[in-house]
């Protein structure tokens, strides 16, 4: 951003413009990426993901490991860019189940809690255990209780509950009763909020076995790149046994 700013100061043109007009492929995406604000570049790819009604990808991404205060600052940001409210964006766009979650994520709710009262997170996982003999769907409330509410801390704490009580994982739940994208970004908010670092080199691995050079690869590097990149490598190297960086070099010959 300083680049930016000290170059237009220099030379009175607009960085980005000649980058754009000097670079291509996805050199070009990269390097555009990088000098656009990390906020307003999330802003664009869900923006574009709806529009596009591409790969959820980049939105389970998104909205599973950002935290409150930066999905705020999303939503002020993408209504000034797009003239529309993103929840608004959201509900044009389909009314799924997908959405709905979607929706309850960007209620930004979730606690701070960082000591979780432990006969609070047991009795969500007993309330689970017992809903899971009705129609557990997401519009449930133990659903939105457990998913959306809780902390990072308190979620641990439900998930150990839920195994002591019934020798399973919170995941064997979500794979047994929800499918499709659903699934898929209640699993991701598990991982993201329990373990991020794990949870970005499980997704990259995923994006690096599809047949395309995703662009939920790009944006995953360029938002981790100052977090914990190296903490992913060494995750990614440990679950899969291949070096990232390898794995990226190879995709890209292909």
């Amino acid at each position: 951003m300083k680049l930016r700013q000290t170059y237009k100061k220099n030379y009175e043109v607009d960085l980005m413009t000649d980058l754009k007009s000097n670079l291509a492929g996805l050199y070009k995406k990269i390097v555009l990426a990088l000098f656009t604000d990390p906020v307003e570049y999330d802003v664009d790819l869900i923006y574009n993901s709806l529009k596009n009604d591409d790969s959820k990808n980049i939105l389970i991404n998104i909205f599973a490991s950002r935290p409150d205060w930066y999905l705020n600052k999303i939503k002020n940001i993408y209504l000034k860019k797009y003239n529309i409210e993103l929840e608004e964006h959201i509900n044009n766009d389909t009314s799924d189940d997908f959405n709905i979650l979607l929706l309850q994520i960007l209620q930004c709710k979730r606690s701070k809690n960082q000591a979780p009262d432990i006969d609070q997170c047991k009795q969500l996982a007993d309330d689970l255990e017992q809903e899971e003999s009705n129609n557990l769907s997401i519009d449930s409330p133990i659903i939105n209780s457990i998913f959306m509410l809780l902390s990072p801390q308190e979620l641990i704490m439900v998930c150990k509950e839920y195994h002591k009580s019934t020798e399973r994982l919170l995941t064997d739940m979500v794979n047994e009763k929800f499918k499709g994208n659903v699934k898929k970004l209640l699993n991701a908010i598990l991982m993201a909020k329990i373990s991020p670092s794990e949870f970005f080199a499980n997704a990259l691995h995923e994006a690096l076995a599809d047949n395309s050079f995703d662009e939920s690869i790009i944006s995953i590097l360029i938002s981790r790149a100052d977090v914990d990149l190296n903490v992913i490598k060494k995750y990614y190297f440990k679950l899969y046994e291949n070096d990232l960086a390898d794995d990226i070099a190879n995709k890209d010959k292909n």
